[in-house]
C-alpha cells in the first residue's frame, strides 16, 4: 500500500505533537517508526488508519484515511503496544468492530463464540466475514 503524507500537523491544545510531515513510502516497502516516548508515533500512525484527524494531507492507495475509511479497514490493521482500557463490555468492542469494518452481524457473532475455543484454527480459505447471499 503506497502511503503519501505532505505538511502534515497535529495538535494536542498547545502541545504540536506533528510539525509538516512529508513522506512517501512506495507500496510493498517495510517501515518502522523509531523514537523516545513522546516523539509521534502512535500519533501518526492513528492519522494513518483514521482514528485522528489531522491538518494536511494524508493518502493510503489515493484514498483517505478518515472519509475512506470503510474502504481502508479491510486492508489495514493497528496494534497498539498496550491494550486500551475499554469502559465498555466485550460484546459492544466487537459489535463497534463489526459497524466499521462493515461486516456481516451473524458471521461476526460466529466468529466471536469461535474465539473463545482456543484449539481451533480457522482455514486459510475461511471468509465468514461475508454474508450469503440473500
Amino acid at each position: 500500500m503506497r502511503i503519501e503524507m505532505e505538511n502534515v500537523v497535529k495538535d494536542f491544545g498547545k502541545v504540536r505533537a506533528l510539525n509538516g510531515i512529508d513522506l512517501q513510502i512506495p507500496s510493498g516497502r517495510r517501515i518502522g517508526l523509531i523514537g523516545p516516548n513522546g516523539s509521534g508515533k502512535s500519533t501518526l500512525a492513528k492519522i494513518l488508519i483514521g482514528l485522528l484527524s489531522c491538518e494536511g494531507k494524508v493518502r493510503l492507495d489515493g484514498l483517505a484515511p478518515q472519509a475512506d475509511r470503510k474502504k481502508l479497514a479491510a486492508r489495514i490493521s493497528y496494534i497498539p503496544q498496550v491494550a486500551p482500557h475499554f469502559a465498555a463490555p466485550v460484546r459492544e468492542v466487537i459489535r463497534l468492530v463489526v459497524s466499521l469494518r462493515d461486516l456481516c452481524p451473524s458471521s461476526a457473532s460466529s466468529r466471536a463464540a469461535g474465539a473463545w475455543n482456543w484449539t481451533s484454527t480457522p482455514s486459510p480459505n475461511d471468509r465468514s466475514d461475508t454474508c450469503p447471499a440473500a
